[in-house]
């Protein structure tokens, strides 16, 4: 078999422009160039620095709410598990306030705090009792810019008007601090 050039085949052809062709190549090329001049990874990293590094439930703003993964009420209730992401700014202190729950019911249980993948202290619930903690942050975590703070408990208590909702402790505050 024989290959014949393709231009033997479109003998001459004029292509007159095409309007949504070329309002599409424009477009891509500007959105390219807004990118290549804009803010890379190294700025993106930079922002993340910036948000914050507490979360106090007396004074909550929306990105410090933004800050939650999930299991943290906002009266600062938290459910058998909860999570929030803080900004590490060079901190190496782990601060946490609250209070344990008015339950007798949950006397003994244990709720434990992580940094990361990182178990800094288990907490025995007594009623009532309010706590303040001053955890050091392991080395290992230096270097991130932002960490994962966990809190797992092993028992909680049914409140609500259904007694479908979990709680195991009252967080008033969590921070990463100098």
């Amino acid at each position: 078999m024989t290959r014949v050039p393709s231009l033997l085949l479109l003998p001459s052809l004029e292509l007159e422009p095409w309007q949504l062709a070329s309002a599409l190549v424009r477009s891509l090329h500007e959105k390219g160039q807004r990118e290549a001049v804009g803010p890379g990874p190294l700025q993106a990293q930079r922002r993340l620095r910036e948000l914050p590094s507490e979360l106090d439930m007396d004074r909550r703003t929306t990105d410090s709410s933004s800050l939650v993964h999930g299991g943290i009420e906002a009266d600062g209730m938290l459910g058998p598990y909860a999570s929030v992401i803080l900004s590490h700014q060079n901190g190496n202190t782990l601060r946490v306030t609250g209070v344990c729950l008015e339950r007798t019911e949950i006397d003994g249980g244990q709720l434990k705090i992580f940094a990361d993948e990182l178990l800094l202290t288990t907490l025995t619930l007594k009623a009532g009792e309010p706590v303040e903690l001053s955890l050091p942050l392991p080395e290992s975590l230096a270097e991130r810019l932002w960490i994962s703070v966990r809190f797992v408990a092993d028992d909680y208590a049914y409140v609500g008007d259904d007694l479908r909702h979990c709680v195991s402790f009252e967080l008033h505050r969590v921070a990463i601090e100098p």
